[in-house]
């Protein structure tokens, strides 16, 4: 009887255990995606919509078990878990089924913008955690919140977002501290045309790493913090060039139009990552030299009318 070599054995061995793991690996991997398959079907149970207007919706169906070919669906490179929905502009109305929301735990982005949903996406049901969510924009769907309602809403529950958007959402009152421990918050923060009121606040300094923030057409109140080094655009008193530390800001876009701001514009030429400035219909005074803008090596848009 032929005895076996030790090479054949564990070669044999190798590619048994290479086969069990690609298998369950397998698994796992259709697991993952049936588990999301449900959640959104879940998820479109609780939304009206047309199917004209809304054609992504129309796309989830129960005989296709695909999900990450539906529309306005994104998975991941080996289609096992999805990682972004965007129902934007989708005329849907009705209720978000926040139970089967949670259960997408891969969710990356999320973009729900100019629907109709009732409650808002804030209601007491946001209260799990998507910790995996990085991007979420809610432009144009009626919130109305206080401040601290909605921003502990989104610490609690999205913690490590880096780009949030909430235009025209009807938010109100001051903005609660808790929104300083998104700490990740970096490409961008969004708040404009609500109504926030109070003085601009201070800790929003501490988002150092954003490259764009829009807090226009709200009713902030008073002058600009002397922490500033950073912060932008509202109907504020007081001049700008108490800005510090400045050069040290990511901010590459600054819209600051239609508001009360005075003084000197000195502050942008601190700002040395600047690509495009708007600052029309302020109360800006003083002369600025042409020879400043050198400072600017990447500037290519500039508005002060």
């Amino acid at each position: 009887m032929a005895l076996l070599s030790p090479s054949f054995i564990f070669s044999t061995f190798f590619y048994s255990i290479l086969f069990s793991s690609s298998v369950f690996a397998g698994n796992n991997t259709q697991k993952g995606i049936q588990e999301h398959f449900s959640a959104l079907l879940h998820l479109k149970h609780g939304f009206n919509f047309s199917e004209k207007a809304s054609t992504n919706l129309s796309s989830w169906d129960l005989n296709d078990t695909d999900c990450c070919v539906w529309g306005g669906i994104g998975c991941d490179g080996d289609n096992s878990h999805v990682i972004s929905i965007d129902l934007s502009n989708r005329r849907i109305s009705g209720r978000i089924d926040f139970e089967s929301l949670f259960r997408l735990q891969s969710l990356q982005s999320l973009n729900l913008a100019s629907n109709y949903f009732n409650p808002s996406p804030f209601s007491p049901g946001f209260n799990q955690n998507l910790s995996s969510l990085r991007e979420l924009s809610l432009d144009w769907i009626n919130i109305s919140m206080q401040g601290s309602e909605w921003v502990q809403a989104l610490f609690l529950s999205v913690p490590h977002l880096r780009d949030l958007s909430l235009r025209y959402c009807g938010l109100s009152g001051p903005i609660h501290s808790s929104l300083s421990k998104l700490h990740f918050l970096k490409s961008k923060l969004d708040l404009s045309n609500n109504n926030l009121s109070g003085s601009l606040p201070s800790f929003l300094v501490n988002l150092s790493k954003l490259e764009y923030l829009d807090l226009s057409f709200n009713s902030f109140s008073g002058p600009i913090p002397s922490s500033y080094g950073n912060e932008f655009r509202n109907k504020l008193g007081g001049g700008l060039d108490v800005i510090h530390n400045a050069s040290s800001s990511q901010l590459e876009y600054i819209y600051l139009g239609n508001n009360y701001l005075q003084g000197m514009v000195s502050f942008i030429f601190k700002l040395v990552k600047l690509s495009s400035i708007s600052l029309p219909f302020n109360n800006f005074s003083g002369v600025v030299e042409v020879g400043s803008f050198q400072t600017l090596k990447s500037l290519f848009s500039l508005s002060f009318r």
